[in-house]
């Protein structure tokens, strides 16, 4: 729980940090949710966040969709080497589309060695 707590502060609060790796972290659904609040918080100034090499599937997907949606600043996303099937790759699109119709375009995810 404090992890939890930690996690979504630094990421949520105006740190003025703009790329974090939580790769290889074993970071699974429950995660994804505190990570997605936090994504949403208006001083969240992340530009880059990495994923890769957790165990998140496409129920974790659409979660950090919700906060991705809300986020202004997320530009570059890597989601490789997780869980996600095809189902968490069109959420993931419609998530980008979405932000792109906002004006406010991610511009790369990577997805590389997924299911």
């Amino acid at each position: 729980r404090d992890a939890h707590a930690a996690l979504h502060s630094l990421i949520s609060q105006k740190t003025g940090l703009r790329f974090i790796d939580l790769g290889w972290t074993d970071i699974g659904n429950a995660e994804c949710e505190t990570i997605s609040d936090a994504l949403a918080f208006k001083d969240c100034s992340l530009v880059a966040l990495g994923l890769v090499g957790n165990q998140i599937n496409d129920k974790g997907v659409a979660v950090l969709c919700a906060g991705l949606e809300k986020n202004m600043t997320i530009k570059y996303l890597d989601l490789s080497r997780n869980e996600i099937t095809d189902s968490g790759v069109k959420t993931i699109k419609r998530c980008v589309e979405r932000r792109a119709e906002l004006g406010s375009p991610v511009q790369q995810v990577w997805m590389r060695e997924n299911p």
